[in-house]
Order: C-alpha cells, then sequence, then structure tokens
C-alpha cells in the first residue's frame, strides 16, 4: 500500500517539477516588436517634417516589461517644400527653399503600463527626423518679364520635431498580435503644435 502512495506521489510531481523548470527558463517578457501602419492628420497639416498621411513601419526592443526604445521609417512620396527665402538682386532674385526626402525617421522611448492584460495603455515621447535637399531658383528680368528661372540643388539639410504622445495596444488571443491606436502632438520650429493620429498592427517576438 505504502508504495502505490509513493507512486502515486512521484506521478503527481514529476508534471509540476517540468511545469516550473518550462517556467524558470522562460523569458519574463517579449524583448522585441514590429508593427506596420498609417499616419493621419484629420485637420490641415503643412509640415514638410511630420508627413501626413503616411506609411510607418517601427521596430521596438523591450528592456524591461514596462520600458521600450523605439525606431520607426515614415515615408510619404508626395514632395513637400520648406520655409523659402527670397533674396533680390538687381536684375530678378532668387528663392530659396528645403524640399523633403519621401522617407524620415522617428526616434523614441516608450512606457507601457500593466502587465499580462488584454489592453496595454502606453506613453510615448522622442522626435521626427526629416531629410532635405536645398533647392535655388534664380529669376532675371527679360525687359517687363522674367526669364524661364536657373534650378540648382546646393545642399541638404536635417531638420526635427520633437513629439510625445499616448495609446493602447489591444492584443488577439495569442498574446503576441495586436491592434494599435496612438495620438501624439509634434511641435515645429515656430512653436506650433501638430496633432497626428497613428494607427496599424504588430507583433512581439
Amino acid at each position: 500500500m505504502s508504495r502505490c502512495c509513493c507512486l502515486l506521489l512521484v506521478m503527481s510531481l514529476v508534471p509540476a517539477a517540468v511545469q516550473a523548470q518550462e517556467t524558470a527558463g522562460a523569458e519574463p517578457y517579449r524583448k522585441w516588436e514590429s508593427g506596420a501602419g498609417l499616419q493621419l492628420a484629420f485637420w490641415p497639416n503643412a509640415d514638410s517634417v511630420v508627413r501626413t498621411p503616411a506609411y510607418i513601419v517601427d521596430v521596438s526592443r523591450f528592456w524591461s516589461e514596462h520600458f521600450a526604445t523605439m525606431a520607426a521609417m515614415t515615408v510619404n512620396a508626395d514632395d513637400a517644400e520648406g520655409d523659402t527665402k527670397y533674396t533680390p538682386f538687381p536684375g530678378g532674385y532668387q528663392s530659396e527653399f528645403n524640399r523633403s526626402r519621401p522617407a524620415g525617421l522617428q526616434l523614441g522611448i516608450a512606457y507601457q503600463f500593466y502587465e499580462n492584460v488584454f489592453a496595454h495603455p502606453y506613453v510615448v515621447a522622442g522626435a521626427q527626423i526629416g531629410w532635405f535637399s536645398v533647392e535655388r531658383l534664380t529669376y532675371r528680368t527679360s525687359g517687363s518679364t522674367y526669364a524661364p528661372p536657373l534650378f540648382d540643388r546646393v545642399g541638404q539639410s536635417v531638420e526635427a520635431r520633437p513629439f510625445v504622445g499616448g495609446g493602447f495596444k489591444s492584443y488577439f488571443d495569442n498574446g503576441r498580435a495586436f491592434m494599435r491606436s496612438e495620438f501624439a502632438v509634434f511641435v515645429d520650429t515656430h512653436g506650433t503644435p501638430r496633432g497626428v493620429v497613428r494607427i496599424g498592427a504588430g507583433v512581439e517576438f
């Protein structure tokens, strides 16, 4: 009888020990996530750095269950021009402006609240970086009219816009894939705030 009791006890303890070993060997949190979506504004947006609408692809690295660093590429194929500077000279004038490149870069840090719940609220802060080619048009008068302008590409420049935001990640049943919605406020060089909505989906791994 005692042997049977010992055998039953061992058989009941083995699965528990295996499960405890697997739990101990598992990582406490997933270290990476990646997603894609759209960056939108439902109001006028003339900012040549924070482009809307734009496609966005991002990757994040979690350093703890709550803290992460992120990088994202934004793409908008439409041309956008920055502020134009006019320089008059005898017999004409020059206009110099920045023309945006299609792709931009976002860098930031994020803090995610709660653990292992269906909806994870989070906050994020960082900067949007945009690359520009500096272009110049030279207009000269020909009698009472202007001759066709001369075009020159005279250099390159980089601009950045700081931002803060927050959103929610809603997970599917598998606990890895999620939908995401976010609202962020960017500030341009004149101190003007611009609100941007991001929606998309992603997966943790």
